[in-house]
């Protein structure tokens, strides 16, 4: 691809939480899919182990770094609707994210948006490791406290009705929960059905669900000074003191 003059990837971590959302997937689908530990980050959270334990956490870090020398530059500089732009101009070759752009896309390239694809993110060499990752948003609830209860309960019930559903799927380029709703989302979806059909669908963060350690924002922020020599920070961040006695320490040499 690079010898084509084409950039592969569109990385943008300016908006720390795209890179948080790839290591978040990456270290948990090799710790329980290919180094059998889906119990690892229900350890971590007793101090049963450690990061330096876990293969993955080595692998991770050596993906990470395929992947930063395979974007585009000042990836610190480009945020989320940048990385946007740039595979939707085409300058790109692909981008690691989810069907949420898509709506985005069409708008900018309906070219591009009829004649692009998905396939999904191979976190392993052995492709028959390889499964589909899909984690959907599944619940939405009205406090009780609302001063609005009545108006924020018949928007819920308009939204789990075919109607809404259609709507969801009209506006944002994504599947509904409700049954019966359109499922033409983009061409492009079309090539995970294959996925759906066969079963080969996985959810990385039921393994994250065993533990309440935000190990996510402490590596996204290890990675970035390893391999850019800066962080980009959340505006607001919550330690305590488990968290940072697991922080990573990140070196090349300690993982070789």
């Amino acid at each position: 691809m690079k010898d084509a003059g084409k950039t592969p990837f569109a990385l943008g971590w300016k908006d720390p939480w795209t890179l948080s959302m790839w290591l978040t997937r990456d270290m948990p689908s090799n710790s329980a899919l290919v180094f059998g530990q889906p119990d690892f980050f229900e350890k971590l959270e007793t101090g049963a182990v450690k990061f330096s334990d876990n293969p993955a956490t080595k692998v991770m870090i050596e993906h990470a770094q395929q992947l930063f020398d395979l974007g585009n530059k000042d990836q610190l500089g480009v945020d989320y609707n940048g990385a946007v732009d740039l595979f939707a101009k085409g300058d790109v070759g692909m981008m690691y994210m989810g069907t949420w752009p898509l709506a985005d896309i069409q708008k900018k390239n309906p070219e591009l948006y009829n004649n692009m694809g998905y396939f999904p993110y191979p976190f392993s060499n052995d492709e028959s490791l390889n499964k589909l990752e899909f984690n959907p948003d599944a619940s939405l609830a009205v406090s009780s406290k609302s001063a609005h209860k009545e108006a924020a309960e018949k928007f819920l019930a308009f939204f789990a009705s075919k109607e809404g559903g259609d709507l969801v799927v009209q506006n944002i380029n994504t599947l509904s929960y409700v049954k019966g709703t359109d499922t033409n989302i983009a061409p492009a979806v079309n090539d995970l059905k294959p996925y759906f059909d066969g079963g080969e669908l996985y959810n990385s963060q039921m393994y994250l669900a065993k533990t309440t350690i935000d190990w996510g924002t402490p590596f996204t922020q290890a990675l970035q000074k390893l391999f850019f020599k800066k962080v980009r920070r959340r505006s607001s961040r919550q330690r305590d003191g488990r968290l940072d006695r697991q922080e990573p320490q990140l070196s090349c040499d300690k993982w070789r």
